[in-house]
């Protein structure tokens, strides 16, 4: 296997590793056909890259591939630790962010535009440049929707419990973290984890069809929220727990498309007003509804969401064809070659 270049960044405190080059691009005419030839025939480079010894429990992958729908910039396909995701907000504050760092962005006056073509959409970036710099970035995400209030689950050590089902970009359950008692800390990652690995379970259990996209359908991100010890008006604290049970360190590109969704639809938002959405680390997305409208008794709103990212390093992946675990482990109840 020759080299795989990449740049490693983290956003808000969660890595990206952006592909350049070594990795073969699949040949297929859709973003969809490639994804699935990738779970198929090459799944394995997705293990290299984001799993121990060369990832980490929270590593995700962003193969940068020349556009395959007009009025793109790139397309591009993200790859979580078990999952190819739809859309991933910190992993495009991150891509777009080692572009321009790499210079393989032409245009240079502040804010640089970018396009991404994912599987749940196009995406806009704007990367705004302070001396010479990446400063933050803003993207326009995906129509986003709350689609289930008060959705009913019974868990078996947490009991009886409600979730709204919201959309922005993936779906995640939205659970009030005050009402089952549970800290959002970084302390309390054992019991985060658990009492997600649990609602995610009986989530996985229906089908939660896209209005518009019929092939995005599950419902396995878990997104906790808090309001203690928050007294700033539109902000809360917020924990994401990915599979197959990790922590979010950012928080949480599309998890905060989703919350913002979710409080519009509520009215506990209104169009224009910005959402401050504060992560494990204390860091911080700041989302806002700028668009809505009603269709087929289903409001979608357009989110805006900026955060920051910065880079870490530049790497070459490499193999050795001796190495016992040569495609990687992972560590946990979950953990496997």
């Amino acid at each position: 296997m020759e080299p795989i270049q990449v740049i490693d960044s983290h956003t808000e405190g969660n890595p990206t590793r952006v592909i350049l080059s070594g990795f073969p691009i699949p040949k297929n005419k859709t973003l969809l056909e490639r994804v699935n030839y990738l779970k198929k025939k090459q799944d394995h480079l997705r293990k290299i890259l984001n799993h121990e010894p060369r990832g980490n429990g929270m590593m995700c992958s962003v193969l940068v591939m020349p556009p395959m729908i007009r009025g793109c910039d790139y397309s591009l396909i993200i790859m979580e630790q078990d999952e190819y995701v739809p859309m991933c907000g910190h992993c495009i504050i991150g891509t777009a962010t080692t572009l321009v760092y790499a210079k393989k962005i032409k245009q240079k006056k502040s804010p640089v535009t970018i396009k991404f073509h994912t599987l749940a959409g196009i995406v806009e970036c704007k990367v705004y440049i302070k001396n010479g710099n990446v400063d933050y970035v803003s993207f326009i995400n995906v129509e986003s929707f709350l689609l289930n209030q008060n959705y009913k689950i019974k868990t078996k050590n947490y009991g009886k419990i409600n979730v709204d089902v919201a959309f922005g970009g993936d779906y995640y359950a939205i659970v009030n973290a005050d009402k089952l008692k549970i800290k959002l800390n970084l302390q309390n990652d054992q019991e985060i984890i658990k009492c997600a690995n649990e609602i995610s379970a009986e989530m996985l259990k229906k089908k939660f069809p896209h209005p518009k996209n019929k092939k995005i359908n599950r419902c396995y991100m878990v997104q906790f929220i808090s309001n203690k010890k928050i007294n700033k008006k539109n902000s809360s604290k917020t924990t994401v727990v990915a599979p197959p049970g990790a922590i979010d360190r950012s928080p949480c590109g599309t998890g905060t498309s989703a919350r913002v969704a979710q409080l519009f639809t509520k009215g506990k938002l209104k169009l224009n007003k910005k959402f401050h959405n504060e992560g494990p680390l204390g860091t911080k997305f700041i989302g806002k509804a700028i668009s809505s409208k009603m269709e087929n008794k289903i409001l979608y709103i357009r989110p805006q969401i900026t955060g920051r990212a910065y880079i870490t390093g530049i790497n070459q992946i490499i193999l050795d064809k001796n190495d016992p675990i040569q495609n990687g482990f992972r560590v946990g109840s979950k953990g496997k070659l």
